[in-house]
């Protein structure tokens, strides 16, 4: 090389980026600080969910249909709204399920699709029935929300499952005054009913027929709206509230009133109980009468945090005065163990890797450069934290996404290690007496920094098409592909910017500057075992696989 080349080099070597950085080292451990410092602020708040929630797609329509079979159900109701929204643009499919109380059609919409759009255009159709049977109530049309369970509380215990009933009502009505609990629905608990029971006896005593009771108790058990009277200050609601919801309220209705002012009342002729629904299913746990709170969140809370803020809630209302003794509690299926045992995992993954990294690194070149090499592994995790957290991608902690971080953890240090050993090497050649070991680090780092960012960047063009799919199976590719590239983009910059820095005034003395200590000789035995293995055994299996290669 001429002189000119080389004075050329050597301007080049001053200047840029890397240079800079090198030349700086309060700047690079201001840069490297506020890289970790976000990435523990970032993880200290980010939301976890065992599965990530993905953006709702359907829209459904629900009908109640009291007193109906579900023939009639299907016939008056399910059919006449799949026939009023075939058609409309953007919907994949339609599924209607009946009962003999009611029907709900959910419509599923093509990828891609707004789905405010395709409600509003249901709605307008819905809208426009005017055949449904005078039993049928208004229809309701939402969107589908994404709820994600947290866990399952068991109440169980000796008692009756009224007590049971009204104890897991109201546990679930403290549990909900709790910050960042959005919902709880119970399982296993029958429904309320009143029974009315009329004997044929008394039937002919009073000369009334079933038709009859029943036509009184309609026209008696009313919550109707009778308009509003508006005056110049305010408006005025008038209603009549006489709707019976217990046993008490039944036993009060009027049957019939004589001509001479003789009131029937229902409690006259008929047996009237509160009690409950029969069903055929019933709950147990561990041999014993149960009812389950199933608690699931509808935003985008943490799961780790709910499940906590549960824990501590349900041991304060143990402690309540109206908490039974006899009725005891206990979590299964709580999904924040999921992403606590994958957080385990990853964690434990990261800290093999910088061990590992650290001994293998130790052994062949410098304990300070091992150490700064593996550094890398915490900085790039921190960066992909920040990036991936409320105010930037807004991703959550996931089975997904931790596992990107897994996937990415053997690739994230190979261009720190590409440029540290290069920056060994140059030190080792210069020796102890390096006039100036700061040009020498930023000359060995720009000798490999294109080459070792393009090998980043192939890896990232390989990940970055798996986050453009649009599909619900895209989100899951997609998650896991942008971690890793978060990754892969703040370990560029741990390696060409903060790496350097910290090797710059490393000094490192050239074999023949070498001491002959324990450790020197250790390594120098690793390092001959290395090249020996090279020499007569990789290279020769190398060159005998080109040469057929080629002769084929």
């Amino acid at each position: 090389m001429s002189p000119d080349q080389n004075h050329k080099q050597d301007q080049g070597a001053t200047s840029g980026i890397i240079s800079w950085f090198v030349r700086n080292p309060v700047a690079t451990n201001l840069l490297m600080v506020c890289i970790l410092a976000a990435g523990v602020i970032t993880a200290l708040n980010i939301r976890t969910e065992a599965f990530p929630a993905f953006p709702p797609n359907s829209v459904s329509v629900d009908v109640t249909f009291i007193g109906g079979t579900p023939e009639e159900v299907e016939e008056g109701v399910a059919v006449k709204i799949e026939e009023a929204i075939e058609g409309i643009e953007g919907i994949k499919e339609i599924n209607s399920s009946v009962t003999g109380s009611g029907t709900s059609v959910d419509v599923t919409m093509v990828e891609g699709y707004d789905l405010k759009t395709l409600k509003d255009d249901i709605k307008l159709k819905v809208d426009a029935i005017t055949s449904f049977p005078d039993l049928a109530e208004n229809p309701i049309i939402k969107e589908q929300t994404f709820e994600r369970r947290v866990l399952s509380l068991e109440l169980f215990g000796p008692t009756d499952h009224q007590t049971l009933k009204q104890v897991s009502e109201r546990v679930r009505d403290e549990l909900m005054l709790s910050e960042g609990i959005n919902k709880i629905d119970i399982s296993g608990a029958k429904d309320y009913e009143v029974n009315i029971e009329v004997s044929e006896q008394k039937l002919r005593e009073y000369d009334l027929t079933l038709q009859d009771i029943a036509s009184a108790i309609q026209n008696n058990s009313v919550n109707l709206s009778g308009g509003s009277i508006k005056t110049d200050s305010r408006a005025i609601n008038v209603k009549t509230d006489q709707q019976a919801y217990y046993g008490g309220d039944f036993s009060d209705l009027v049957i019939r009133e004589s001509a001479t002012g003789k009131v029937l009342r229902l409690r006259d002729v008929a047996d009237i109980k509160d009690g409950f629904t029969e069903s055929e299913t019933f709950s147990r746990y561990k041999g014993q009468p149960s009812i389950q709170l199933q608690v699931k969140l509808l935003s985008n809370d943490s799961i780790t945090r709910a499940a906590e803020t549960v824990k501590q809630s349900l041991a304060e209302i143990q402690t309540q005065i109206w908490f039974p003794a006899n009725i005891q509690t206990a979590i299964w299926n709580d999904e924040s163990d999921v992403i606590k045992d994958r957080l385990s995992l990853m964690l434990g993954n990261a800290v093999t890797g910088i061990i590992l990294v650290l001994i293998m690194l130790t052994l062949f070149l410098h304990i300070k450069v091992a150490f700064w090499v593996a550094l890398g592994i915490p900085i790039a995790f921190a960066g992909a934290l920040f990036v991936m957290g409320p105010g930037v991608a807004d991703y959550s902690l996931n089975v997904l996404t931790t596992f990107g971080f897994i996937v990415v953890l053997g690739i994230v240090v190979d261009d720190a290690i590409v440029i540290g050993e290069n920056i060994y090497s140059a030190k080792q050649q210069a020796g102890v007496n390096d006039p100036d070991p700061v040009f020498t680090t930023i000359k060995a780092t720009q000798e490999v920094a294109l080459p070792a960012t393009f090998g980043v960047l192939t890896t990232v063009a390989a990940f970055l098409p798996l986050t453009l799919i649009r599909s619900q199976f895209g989100e899951i590719l997609g998650s896991i592909a942008a971690i890793v590239i978060f990754c892969l983009l703040f370990s560029l910059i741990e390696s060409k910017l903060i790496l350097p820095a910290h090797l710059a005034n490393i000094k490192i003395k050239n074999k023949d500057q070498r001491s002959s200590g324990p450790w020197q000789r250790f390594q120098k035995r690793i390092d001959s075992g290395l090249n020996s293995f090279i020499e007569n055994k990789y290279r020769p299996t190398l060159t005998k696989a080109i040469h057929n290669k080629l002769s084929t």
